[in-house]
């Protein structure tokens, strides 16, 4: 007597990625492929295809309209600000992880279903409680973007892609004689907007205030730039703030771009523990999504704001940006949006 195989979403996109998360969860899960359709992209006639070729079901939901509404406006309307906003994040909170499943599951009349997507990332359960972890693949690692979700959808996330490297992902796409075992990987944001969110030029000014040269539009520009700013100096300068009021740049050295102490808002305490658990152990903190993350302490720590204070200073903070925080062993605890 056979037993009757779980139901799982799996979120594709026609990449690599997903394809192999699906050959490797076929033969233990009922997969229904799940891709919304988004604007301008083809990626749903992707992972149909992959869909196709390793016999599972695939649907797709229209999410043209929720996407314009909660990524690429909000993307438009915080670069406007000065901002340098991280639409991945907020994709995979309010669509990916948020409207597109639930979605789903109306269409097909199935709910509460688990979640798995080709994330290199990590699910790790600590007492019954389960927390995404760094993926083995260092470079690779994409928890960062992941951050936003609430612990009740990290319940139940599968990420089978977690101990896995590229490399072991692109071989065995190969071996599989899988469509998309060669399609190069999306390296830019999957929309474009800049000529929508183009400013008023403005000056360019230093820490005491002098004058240095023009900008192009705050959008521009972003904390922590150092190339495009057009300005001549003893020294590489940095873009170390952004004043949309006054429509200016401010511009300064590197050692005036690090700092120790970072605060941020929308707090996400990914644990089952109260909030001043965080202040009483070692943080391992990230501002931006590449790189190790660097050891600190959380100073305050609240439901809306928290802070922490870097053991090492930390190359431009960007508001807007996630700070992100883990344990020792990678797994991930804490994180907020820059102020």
């Amino acid at each position: 007597m056979s037993v009757k195989k779980e139901t799982i979403l799996l979120l594709m996109s026609g990449g690599v990625d997903s394809s192999v998360s699906a050959l490797l969860l076929k033969d233990m899960y009922n997969i229904i492929g799940v891709t919304m359709k988004i604007p301008n992209s083809t990626a749903h006639i992707n992972a149909q295809k992959i869909a196709e070729q390793l016999s599972i079901r695939h649907i797709t939901v229209e999410s043209e309209k929720l996407f314009t509404e909660q990524v690429i406006d909000k993307y438009i309307n915080s670069r406007k600000l000065g901002l340098t906003p991280n639409p991945c994040a907020d994709c995979n909170k309010a669509l990916k992880f948020g409207a597109v499943p639930k979605i789903a599951e109306e269409m097909l009349g199935l709910p509460e279903l688990r979640i798995a997507t080709g994330h290199y990332a990590g699910i790790v359960s600590d007492s019954g409680h389960r927390y995404i972890c760094r993926g083995s693949d260092s470079v690779k690692d994409q928890s960062y973007f992941l951050c936003d979700l609430p612990s009740i959808v990290v319940q139940k996330l599968l990420f089978p892609l977690g101990k896995m490297s590229k490399r072991e992902v692109r071989d065995m796409a190969s071996e599989a004689k899988l469509e998309a075992a060669d399609r190069p990987e999306s390296m830019d944001m999957c929309f474009d907007v800049q000529n929508e969110i183009l400013n008023e030029p403005g000056n360019i000014v230093g820490t005491d205030g002098t004058i240095l040269g023009r900008h192009k539009g705050i959008s521009n520009y972003t904390i922590g730039q150092r190339k495009g700013l057009g300005i001549a100096a003893k020294e590489p300068l940095f873009v170390l703030g952004i004043n949309k009021a006054k429509n200016i740049i401010i511009a300064g050295t590197k050692n005036e771009a690090f700092k120790k102490k970072v605060s941020a808002a929308n707090t996400n305490n990914l644990t089952n523990k109260p909030p001043d658990y965080m202040l009483s152990i070692l943080l391992y903190g990230k501002t931006r999504s590449r790189g190790e993350p660097s050891p600190c302490k959380a100073t305050e720590i609240n439901k809306d704001n928290f802070s922490v204070e870097f053991e090492e200073p930390q190359l431009a903070p960007t508001p807007g940006q996630r700070l992100v925080c883990y344990n020792e062993q990678g797994i991930m605890l804490l994180s907020g949006v820059i102020l």
